[in-house]
């Protein structure tokens, strides 16, 4: 079930709505804002009483990784979990199968062959299943409405009941009300819908705006005498130059492109960018048909599922109060619960952490248990680091204060506890300086200082927060030791680089990060189980039917027939055992206490020797995986980064800076002479991906070698000793200033530029 909005909830789109009709307020800055800033913005003007403020704040939730067996000891308890997590994840892994079917049945027989010339009209509809949550709910456990005689949605039922013996071969080995009544699968249900109509908008919509430059990029049929930069920079950028490159037929269909897009604004000198196309940020019919039709035209090889599709395997199940009700009236006994009951009389707490026995303080009652435990087994001087070892294995978490529990999530192994924090209604306080907007230099604050949020007049309110970077504080580092200045580049085969003011550098390498998670064990493991077995068999059978990824019903009917089939295989593999969802729980651990290891090297100075830091990130962005490398996480670097600061209490001493990353990486970091990419012995005749060469610096025509990531990082460290300085950007760093040009006309139709 999602989240609900509290009482008098307003979004941000309307708080810069009304904020944005103020005397005075510049809309440009007021974007910039955080939803909790552009509250109190709100709130200082006026257009906000307290109970809507409170009621606007972002929810503050966090979420706590442990084990299950060390926080839920009591035998009936784990059985009935067991049970659950057994048929929750196997009634959504039909449950997916079910929703494409619906799908494919709703998709019109031919689809536009270019829907950019299209009328609305001809555009396939979007599915109803995606815009309807209890049409999806419907799809999980259907025998839910059908057992007790209540109607389900047409289509729901029709695609049931036309594979209705393979959906109940589906449902073998779960007995659903045996583990709760059919009320208490309500919660279950409206989890598993919303989840999955989350996950077919991030499948659909996350990555279409990259897709789509791929394509222009790469795959879409262009006049020979078209510059494809220039043919892609007019379809999706903002204000284009034209060029005598472009061909007026690209021109045509790049316009027609930007005017499906909705790119086009209302000032005719002005055209959008393509992330502020409103067609991109809801699923509606231009972004389902823009998705199908690039799926099949730039990908014709690649075939894709129409929706999400889940692998029969542990999932985590979904437990709330209500759910936990149900499941203890129908899988523990009377005694049990008097039991569980008992040990959290007193405690404070939700009503799902007391029947659970996971308040705050049996909580952290348990965790000292078993810390102590391991002391007394371990002790001594050289069993320091087993201690620290064995701690770490069990992974019992700390529950925070303030925090309400509200949802667990498990599968049986691995338990998330989702903990809910009250809003804090102290002001976020403003760096110091000057007022970005110069209200206050104007004389519109009563009080003579925004800093300290006194503002009487609603335009100062408004430009309240956005504040003009300050420099460092002097005294924040200890005497004799000047701030660290860290010029950090992310890369691909190197997860970042760092060049310090110390003279150090630091990487992250992927092949360190896949090492950390075991990954060549692991793929060993899973290829010593597939050879030779029936599960082996099982898959390679799927396989050969067709498999789901196409938009093929007939393909799709065969493959579930040979999923009925081989159920049995299936389930003895992948769901009923807990290795598979161990060893997730263990590469899930071993990949965050890496990627924490990793940034801590950045701000080691602040944590041990309280010196401040300023880190100077790299604003480019590039894909977790490509040229045949393995997916790493790109933003958990930044996520761990920010959990590093907050949990050493360090966030008064470390600083960031975002730096534009110009030919960072082509300009050599010593002499500024652009590089180029140094020569291999491979066949195609491509240079190195790694280093590059600076002849002006190298002895002849060798040239210097130079590894990329490291002349990128130390480039980056002198824009921002030049920013924290006031020194201007270094000459051969900066971006060409363009001079205006004329448009003109030739008589073939082409634009040219004069």
């Amino acid at each position: 079930m999602g989240r609900r909005n509290p009482e008098g909830f307003v979004k941000k789109d309307e708080l810069l709505a009304r904020l944005g009709q103020q005397p005075g307020a510049d809309l440009k800055k007021l974007k910039k804002l955080g939803k909790d800033e552009l509250v109190w913005a709100a709130f200082d003007a006026g257009l906000m009483d307290v109970a809507t403020r409170d009621a606007s704040f972002t929810r503050r939730m966090s979420t706590i990784p442990c084990y299950l067996w060390t926080h839920i000891e009591d035998p009936e308890l784990r059985a009935a979990i067991e049970q659950y997590v057994i048929c929750y994840s196997q009634f959504y892994s039909r449950g997916t199968y079910l929703a494409n079917l619906v799908a494919l049945a709703a998709l019109p027989e031919q689809l536009p062959q270019n829907v950019i010339d299209v009328e609305p009209a001809a555009l396939a509809p979007v599915p109803d299943i995606l815009l309807d949550e209890n049409m999806a709910k419907h799809c999980f456990l259907p025998e839910r409405w059908l057992d007790d005689g209540r109607p389900i949605d047409q289509q729901v039922m029709a695609a049931y009941a036309a594979n209705q013996g393979v959906m109940e071969a589906l449902r073998a080995g779960t007995d659903y009300k045996s583990v709760m009544d059919n009320r208490g699968w309500d919660n279950a249900l409206n989890h598993m819908g919303t989840m999955f109509l989350g996950n077919t908008k991030v499948q659909v919509l996350t990555h279409l705006p990259k897709r789509l430059r791929r394509y222009l990029e790469h795959e879409h049929p262009c006049h020979p005498d078209t510059d494809r930069h220039q043919f892609v920079r007019a379809a999706l950028g903002p204000l284009w130059t034209p060029s005598s490159a472009l061909h007026q037929d690209d021109l045509d269909w790049a316009l027609r492109l930007r005017a499906f897009l909705e790119m086009e604004a209302a000032d005719a000198t002005q055209w959008l960018r393509l992330y502020e196309s409103s067609v991109l940020s809801d699923l509606c019919r231009k972004a389902w048909n823009l998705h199908l039709w690039l799926q099949g035209r730039a990908s014709p090889d690649r075939g894709f599922s129409l929706l999400p599709v889940s692998a029969l395997n542990r999932k985590y199940a979904y437990i709330d109060a209500r759910v936990a009700e149900y499941l203890l009236k129908k899988g523990v006994s009377l005694a049990a619960r008097k039991r569980l009951a008992a040990a959290t009389q007193g405690h404070e707490g939700s009503e799902l952490a007391r029947m659970l026995g996971l308040t705050r303080k049996a909580f952290n009652k348990r965790r000292c248990k078993l810390r102590a435990q391991l002391r007394k087994k371990y002790a001594g001087e050289e069993s320091a680091k087993v201690l620290h070892k064995k701690w770490r294995k069990i992974g019992a978490g700390c529950f925070p204060q303030h925090g309400d529990l509200k949802v667990i999530e498990t599968d049986g192994v691995g338990l998330r506890l989702k903990l809910e924090f009250p809003n804090s209604e102290r002001r976020p306080a403003p760096a110091s300086g000057s007022c970005a907007s110069g209200s206050c230099a104007s004389g519109s604050c009563a009080s003579g200082s925004c800093a300290s949020g006194s503002c009487a007049s609603g335009s100062c309110a408004i430009c309240h927060g956005q504040v003009l970077s300050a420099p460092l504080a002097e005294g924040a580092s200890p005497p004799g030791k000047p701030p660290l200045e860290v010029g950090i580049d992310k890369g691909r085969v190197r997860m970042f680089a760092a060049a310090t003011s110390d003279d150090t550098l630091l990487f992250m390498t992927r092949r360190a990060y896949l090492y950390a998670q075991r990954d060549k064990r692991s793929k060993k493991w899973e290829a010593e189980r597939m050879t030779g077995t029936a599960w082996g068999e099982a898959l390679a059978a799927m396989s050969e039917a067709g498999g789901f990824k196409n938009r093929n019903m007939a393909t799709w009917q065969a493959t579930l027939g040979v999923v009925a089939q081989h159920l049995t295989v299936l389930r003895e593999e992948q769901l009923l055992p807990k290795d598979r969802a161990l060893a997730r729980m263990r590469r899930f651990r071993w990949k965050k206490a890496f990627l924490e290891r990793g940034v801590k090297k950045l701000v080691k100075p602040a944590i041990e020797e309280k010196r401040q830091v300023v880190l100077g990130m790299g604003d480019a962005k590039f894909a977790s995986g490509g040229r045949g490398e393995i997916s790493v996480p790109t933003e958990g670097v930044d996520a761990a980064l920010r959990k590093v600061i907050r949990m050493h209490g360090i966030r008064e001493l470390v600083k960031q800076r975002d730096i534009d990353e110009y030919l960072t990486t082509k300009c050599c970091c010593r002499c500024g002479k652009e590089t180029v990419a140094a020569p291999t012995k491979r066949p195609d005749g491509k240079g190195s991906l790694r280093y590059r060469l600076c002849v002006n610096c190298g002895a002849g025509t060798a040239g210097k070698r130079r590894n990329r990531d490291v002349n990128a990082a130390r480039n980056i460290l002198l824009l921002l000793q030049a920013e924290l300085r006031g020194l201007p950007r270094p000459e051969y760093l900066r971006r060409p200033i363009r001079a205006p040009q004329q448009k003109q006309t030739t008589s073939s139709g082409r634009r040219r530029r004069t």
